[in-house]
């Protein structure tokens, strides 16, 4: 029954990735985090602000077994801590070749 420290009363996520051409899809995830404790110094329980995090992706199909992709993680830019005061990410955009053997 105790909460634990650095894990979430509620966490919820979706997504959803669709078809946009025959080559081409794009993808949209959102998180939201609540309820989060961490301990301070002095081992004391801290709340953490609870925060919300989309993410949106494309990924392009060059050939059989290789495509493109570009994901934009954090797109709003929302300041968050998951652990008190060492901020998480701020936006990030990734760009990249992917290819299966």
């Amino acid at each position: 029954g105790a909460r634990l420290v650095r894990v979430p009363r509620h966490d919820l996520a979706a997504g959803i990735e669709m078809p946009l051409s025959d080559k081409l899809k794009g993808g949209f995830d959102i998180r939201h985090v609540s309820g989060l404790l961490d301990v301070d110094g002095l081992g004391a329980s801290v709340p953490l602000d609870d925060y919300t995090v989309a993410s949106l992706s494309l990924t392009y199909k060059v050939g059989e077994m290789t495509e493109a992709y570009v994901r934009i993680e954090n797109v709003f830019g929302e300041d968050y801590q998951t652990t008190l005061g060492y901020d998480a990410p701020s936006r990030g955009i990734f760009v990249g070749l992917r290819a299966s053997f």
